[in-house]
């Protein structure tokens, strides 16, 4: 049989799946929040814990205020949702530290009138993940820990 048209088409290979430290913190949290009140709201500040390095909370808060200070209000807010991403992940920032740290991400909000998107975190994500932080706090840490930890 001939064939008209070129050669015969050949299917798609198939993907290797992400080995990256973002994409296999967010598999291993995955099933952990399906179907959580918080699920969609957490998600938006998931953005930094893998790649924070050994910056403390206290240096990029202040970087989050210096940017304030400096009127940099975008720099500012990945400031902001760096420092939450990293205080949730970070075994020695307390319950209690992580919602200081959400309570002043959410007035920045307030005070500059900032749009929720689908990638910012709005007022109302903050009150969502504040109400329930010591549930997430466990959660998250548990699975950046097994991000961190060599593979076996």
């Amino acid at each position: 049989m001939v064939r008209l048209f070129g050669k015969k088409k050949e299917a798609p290979k198939a993907v290797a799946a992400c080995t990256c430290p973002l994409c296999k913190f967010m598999d291993l949290l995955e099933p952990e929040l399906k179907g959580k009140p918080y699920e969609e709201s957490l998600l938006k500040f998931i953005i930094s814990p893998t790649n924070v390095g050994d910056e403390s909370p206290k240096e990029i808060e202040k970087r989050a205020k210096d940017a304030v200070k400096k009127g940099k209000i975008e720099e500012a807010r990945i400031s902001y949702l760096t420092l939450i991403g990293n205080a949730l992940a970070k075994e020695n920032v307390s319950a209690k530290d992580v919602r200081g740290y959400l309570e002043e991400y959410k007035l920045f909000l307030k005070k500059h009138k900032l749009p929720a998107t689908e990638y910012y975190p709005s007022v109302e994500d903050c009150s969502n993940v504040m109400n329930h932080a010591d549930e997430i706090i466990g959660v998250v840490r548990k699975a950046y820990q097994e991000v961190k930890s060599p593979e076996k």
